[in-house]
């Protein structure tokens, strides 16, 4: 599913830090270049060009405009700088120098993810810091456009310094996992583990276990987590849509269900998140992202 990001028309892009929350996440991709910096835990994308990539602390991983991918299993601790970069302002700065022109590129071939030393990690971390708060500044634009470009470049010869993950061939999702995970995600009405395995060409307990090895989760635990991100979607208590219909169409079988998984996911009950996004004030909108670390750790 293709994301439209809300970056500010004054902005080359824009710079957050994430703290798992327990959300669930859903696959998706967006024309901007992203960069990703894991400064604790440990999580895996899923990305459906046949794909799984492992990220831990340090990582600095680069996502392109056509890749989808997704976040998955994270531990309860994983924390990690995005930014996001507009293709304007990556061409204008790459098509200048040969070894970041791929950076313009929109699906690369091979897998973008590396670990930095400590020394360097910490240096980017610092320089994000900053660039988020400056983000947030009023009358600050121009210094954060020209910061951002500055990070874009030292991410990216960072990640050139740093040496390549000797197992990244060995991270190959096989198409049967690919093929089940991709049905789970685009079919809302649920069709049984028996006749799932056998549309991917494969045997029931063949197709969970190389499930599980491959993305680290469960095929019935992704099952739940893409129902509750599709209910995540389309619910909202101002709508004229309750909220059992709204987990019908997510794909639930019942409310006892939806309210057991969903309590299971989201760690509250859906009569407690709904009293939260009731508590938020109505023009809240995606553009109003933590900007800082401290926003993050709030």
């Amino acid at each position: 599913m293709k994301e439209q990001l809300h970056i500010d028309r004054a902005l080359d892009g824009w710079v957050m830090y994430y703290r798992h929350n327990g959300r669930v996440h859903h696959m998706h991709r967006h024309s901007e270049l992203e960069m990703n910096l894991v400064t604790r835990g440990r999580a895996t994308y899923l990305m459906f060009d046949g794909r799984r990539t492992d990220i831990a602390s340090q990582t600095m991983l680069w996502l392109f405009p056509e890749q989808d991918h997704i976040l998955i299993n994270p531990s309860h601790d994983f924390e990690m700088w995005v930014v996001v970069f507009r293709p304007t302002m990556v061409r204008r700065w790459t098509h200048r120098v040969e070894e970041y022109r791929v950076l313009s590129h929109p699906k690369p071939p091979k897998n973008f993810s590396r670990r930095l030393n400590s020394a360097v990690a910490s240096r980017l971390d610092a320089l994000l810091q900053e660039l988020a708060s400056a983000m947030s500044r009023p009358g600050e634009q121009q210094r954060f456009n020209s910061g951002l470009t500055y990070a874009m470049l030292s991410a990216w010869r960072a990640f050139l310094d740093a040496e390549e993950s000797p197992d990244a061939d060995e991270r190959i999702i096989h198409p049967a996992v690919e093929m089940a995970a991709r049905i789970v995600r685009d079919e809302v009405e649920p069709c049984g583990i028996d006749e799932l395995a056998q549309r991917c060409g494969t045997s029931t307990s063949h197709l969970s276990r190389m499930f599980k090895r491959q993305t680290g989760v469960t095929l019935v635990n992704y099952r739940q987590k893409m129902c509750v991100e599709r209910f995540l979607r389309n619910y909202h208590p101002r709508s004229d849509l309750n909220m059992l219909q709204s987990a019908l169409d997510a794909g639930f079988g019942s409310y006892p269900q939806f309210h057991r998984i969903f309590k299971q996911h989201m760690k509250r009950s859906p009569a407690e998140y709904r009293r939260e996004i009731l508590d938020q004030p109505p023009a809240k909108a995606l553009k109003q992202r933590p900007d800082s670390r401290a926003l993050a750790r709030q």
